[in-house]
Formats: C-alpha cells, structure tokens, sequence
C-alpha cells in the first residue's frame, strides 16, 4: 500500500512541476543603466540591461527616451535590441535617428515623452539597421 502511495506522490509532483514549468511566464526585469545619450536639449535616449528568467532575453537592451531630471517610471521602451552600442546618428527638430547593428526585438517610431511640468512633447524616430547573422 506503501508504495502504491509513493509512487502516486512521485507522478504528482513530476506533472506539478511540468504544470510549472509550462504555465509560469517568464519574468523581465530592467538591469543596470548600459548608456544615456542627450537628445536635443531637454531629453535622452537611456538604455538598460534586461534581466529575465529566459535566458535569450538577457542579452537584449531596452532603451527609453526620457526627459531630463525625470524618473523612467512605467514607460514603454522605443527600442529593444541585441546592439549595446546603439547611435544617435542626426537629432533635427523633433525627430531623430538611430543606427543600430543588432537583432531588433520591438521597436516603436512614434513617441510621446511626458515632461516633469506634465507637458507631452512629440517625437519621430527613424532607423538604420544593419544587422547581419
């Protein structure tokens, strides 16, 4: 009866740790800061090492464009890559252009940056990539 009771024990745990293994999502959490670039006067483009429970997204960076002497709070990053060495190639009025030489995981060109007096301001984002496997 014993044995009957351990082995139905052992087949338990073994599918609660498949369950697991299957059902828990992966969790990503911002790293150090890698790098902060000025954008025109009042902004920059910050990224940050992701750290994660996958193992292939701790090698990218998400980088945020903030506004000066603000927090980085809950905005969504304009950018994810593999390249640590992201360029700010030409900033011109409110758009500005990155050269990067990465994987690109998530980009977003379209970006509304929230001043610390509570102003939006509008910006652009263009994109060279020159990523080869």
């Amino acid at each position: 009866m014993s044995k009957i009771k351990i082995a139905l024990f052992t087949l338990v745990l073994i599918a609660g740790a498949v369950a697991a293994w299957v059902f828990i999502p992966t969790h990503t959490s911002l790293g150090p800061q890698m790098s902060s670039t000025p954008i025109g006067e009042e902004f920059s483009l910050v990224g940050y090492k992701i750290i994660s429970t996958d193992r292939k997204l701790n090698k990218l960076n998400q980088y945020f464009l903030i506004a000066n002497g603000s927090e980085l709070g809950d905005s969504d990053p304009i950018l994810t890559t593999s390249d640590q060495f992201l360029r700010v190639v030409s900033v011109k009025d409110n758009t500005f252009k990155l050269s990067v030489k990465g994987r690109i995981e998530q980009y977003r060109n379209d970006i509304w940056v929230e001043k610390s007096d509570g102003t939006a301001h509008h910006w652009l984002a263009s994109m060279q990539s020159d990523y080869v496997k």
